[in-house]
């Protein structure tokens, strides 16, 4: 859970710079009369954030990621190349 947080705050900035200039050009072609509030930018799974949903328990997308493939498969997969240089994962 603390290496998707540090995930998140590593994209935060890029993520909120590439909203801005989406959103900046969308508001140039609404009608100069707006009302309403500014949006504001929010870190969610449309804007580009990891998000963690609860399920019916198991394993989900991001733990298989970092404890099996990335922690077993892959060193795994780079032992087999080494002996089988056409081994593909």
């Amino acid at each position: 859970m603390e290496d998707l947080k540090a995930r998140n705050a590593k994209r935060y900035d890029e993520d909120k710079l590439k909203w801005e200039l989406e959103y900046g050009l969308r508001r140039i072609y609404v009608t100069r009369n707006q009302l309403g509030p500014k949006a504001q930018f929010k870190h969610t799974r449309e804007t580009g954030a990891y998000i963690l949903e609860e399920g019916k328990g198991g394993i989900n997308w991001y733990r298989y990621q970092e404890k099996i493939l990335k922690a077993l498969l892959l060193p795994f997969a780079k032992k087999c190349k080494e002996k089988r240089p056409r081994t593909l994962v």
